[in-house]
């Protein structure tokens, strides 16, 4: 596991990580906002997130234990195209949207990101502080800590994790479906029959052949017959930005029935939303080092060979980001939520 993690060292200048891969990072630790209900403003503040270079990753990560620790990263391929001038400009513009987005944006330290990482793997923060003459990635996961990496789950110590990718989005979703999903995972502490249980969801958008482009003849034939069928060849509207999306959701949980539940109403809140999610039993391992920050590999077409990804215009990208909590006010949900997964908790 650790031999995948792509963490070096960190420049307390720059606030620069420094990636194996022959990248480097930013991230910040910030705070998810209560919602209102209404947020019409909001895709114009995110519009700076969706001008990064060719070759960049955008990831959004909610870890939740049962606080919500939101990690916002951006990962930059250096070299011929992108000077680190220009990197520290996108650290800025990057840094000012999230600002703008009132989600207290704060640089993640090398502290900050063991401490997060030993969280993630045994539930509680690192005994040790950060050494900045080891590589991170030796400091990220506890020298205790005992990992089954099996075909269907992974376990740390006595955590155990379930992975779930969406597999097909219908471009016509409502935005709206996809944010009530995003907040009904989210809102998870004592309410009754949600999936009450900790998660990590995080969704990374590579920024790679942005444009549109043209279409290829088999993509017309699939979209003419099956229209939605393949996830990574949606019917191209010229007037839109296209993005490659990966979001995972991770569902840990205590003993092996728990697990089985809270798998049952995941599913089942993804189907009500028009969603289908897979339960992913292949490639767990790359999955889980994508979830975290830096960990999505984009060189060599490494991203593209997970074939776990899909197209989506940036509109609906928008709604898969976690910005959102409700707060104690607004955790009555629809009822045909509410009433469908009290109904599973029978499974």
């Amino acid at each position: 596991m650790m031999i995948l993690m792509p963490y070096v060292a960190y420049e307390r200048e720059t606030g620069i990580y420094l990636n194996t891969d022959k990248t480097i990072g930013f991230a910040w630790k910030c705070q998810l906002r209560v919602s209102s209900g209404d947020e019409t403003d909001e895709a114009r503040k995110l519009l700076p997130f969706f001008d990064l270079p060719e070759g960049s990753v955008l990831q959004f990560m909610l870890y939740a234990d049962p606080e919500y620790l939101l990690v916002v990263s951006v990962k930059l391929v250096v070299d011929e195209k992108i000077e680190i001038s220009e990197a520290l400009d996108i650290r800025e513009r990057v840094f000012n949207a999230l600002k703008n987005l009132e989600l207290h944006p704060k640089p993640q330290t090398p502290q900050d990101f063991i401490n997060f990482m030993s969280k993630i793997f045994t539930g509680a923060k690192t005994k040790h502080a950060y050494n900045d003459e080891k590589p991170i990635k030796k400091q990220c996961i506890p020298s205790n800590t005992k990992m089954e990496l099996n075909w269907n789950e992974l376990k740390f110590n006595q955590r155990i994790l379930n992975c779930l990718i969406p597999r097909r989005v219908p471009e016509d979703i409502e935005k709206n479906t996809v944010k009530e999903l995003i907040k009904n995972f989210f809102n998870f502490p004592n309410t009754p029959g949600r999936l009450n249980t900790s998660f990590l969801y995080a969704i990374n958008i590579v920024f790679e052949n942005k444009s549109p482009g043209p279409e290829t003849e088999i993509s017309k034939k699939i979209q003419k017959f099956a229209p939605g069928l393949n996830p990574q060849i949606p019917a191209r509207n010229e007037n839109k930005l296209y993005l490659n999306a990966l979001p995972i959701f991770w569902i840990i949980s205590k003993f092996a029935p728990e697990a089985i539940n809270n798998l049952a109403k995941a599913k089942l809140l993804f189907g009500l939303s028009g969603i289908t999610a897979h339960e992913e039993k292949e490639l767990l391992t790359p999955l889980f080092i994508a979830s975290l920050p830096f960990g999505v590999y984009n060189q060599q077409n490494s991203f593209k060979s997970i074939d776990r990804g899909f197209v989506l215009n940036r509109e609906v990208a928008l709604e898969f980001l976690p910005l959102h909590i409700k707060n104690s006010q607004l955790f009555i949900q629809e009822k045909k939520y509410a009433d469908a997964i009290k109904n599973s908790d029978s499974v």
